[in-house]
């Protein structure tokens, strides 16, 4: 929401929304590369201290899951114990370092952009915070290590189970994305931009 001080934020979404300080009405084919250039600060500040992390822990925990799910696969009578210490193994193995980045920003670009974009900064605002409210959906749908049972383990990998429900890139895009398709500088991850 706009702000006195001309910020843009997640308007109540909670702990580690996307906010940044140039005004969400202006147009990103209006950016000076000043702004542009604060607005890419922010985005990375975001990425590094809340986006890139909560995608992070999602994926880490999604692929322990489906690495205890071959485990299970192999071992079909593993005790449920013996698959949450699979899990909490494979979990610790997890590199957060190897994770991609939620959403990268070229300054560049940015205040460079095509007549097609129409989007504006708060547009930005409402994908990077949609996407950060689904990524948050998906890991609070992921069984917990410790907690993991061969059923909730089957129920998670199943098709049309959680996994098959966020692990497709429509899925883990929020649909206001959809304004920055035409733009380019800003690429949040499952974007299906041209520049992208």
């Amino acid at each position: 929401m706009l702000g006195c001080g001309g910020s843009v934020g997640g308007g109540g979404t909670g702990p580690g929304a996307f906010t940044t300080g140039v005004s969400g009405s202006l147009p990103l084919n209006r950016l000076t590369s000043g702004q542009a250039t604060q607005l890419c600060n922010d985005v990375t500040r975001a990425n590094t201290t809340t986006l890139g992390p909560t995608l992070c822990d999602a994926l880490n925990h999604s692929g322990a899951l489906l690495s205890t799910d071959a485990y299970q696969r192999e071992y079909p009578t593993a005790a449920d114990a013996q698959l949450q210490m699979q899990c909490s193994d494979i979990l610790s193995l997890m590199d957060p370092s190897a994770c991609p980045a939620a959403v990268t920003c070229d300054a560049v670009y940015l205040a460079s952009q095509p007549a097609a974009c129409t989007a504006t900064v708060a547009d930005i605002a409402d994908c990077l915070n949609g996407n950060d409210a689904l990524t948050r959906e998906w890991r609070a749908a992921t069984p917990s290590c410790d907690g993991l049972t061969a059923a909730s383990l089957t129920a998670y990998v199943a098709p049309g189970g959680t996994f098959d429900s966020y692990a497709n890139a429509t899925a883990m895009r929020s649909a206001s994305c959809t304004a920055l398709v035409d733009c380019s500088g800003i690429y949040p991850i499952n974007n299906t931009s041209p520049g992208s």
